[in-house]
């Protein structure tokens, strides 16, 4: 899951921080996942990244999408 960290631009929209996006609908998004625009969440990470945005942006984020293996 990819999730918003800091507040850009993507296609004429105001993407906010602690939105949980799809890749397929942000423009560059290797780039903006270098330059820590967005961060990738995982079941891993979870707490940390809830954590972080409720203190940072008073925020909460989803849980993490669980794909199945193909």
């Amino acid at each position: 899951m990819l999730v918003v960290r800091r507040a850009f631009k993507n296609y004429g929209q105001t993407m906010l921080p602690g939105s949980v996006v799809e890749p397929g609908n942000i423009k560059r998004v290797k780039t903006r996942i270098k330059d820590r625009y967005l961060v990738e969440v995982d079941e891993h990470n979870i707490d940390k990244w809830k954590e972080y945005f409720a203190e940072k942006y008073h925020v909460s984020i989803g849980e993490p999408v669980q794909r199945e293996a193909a």
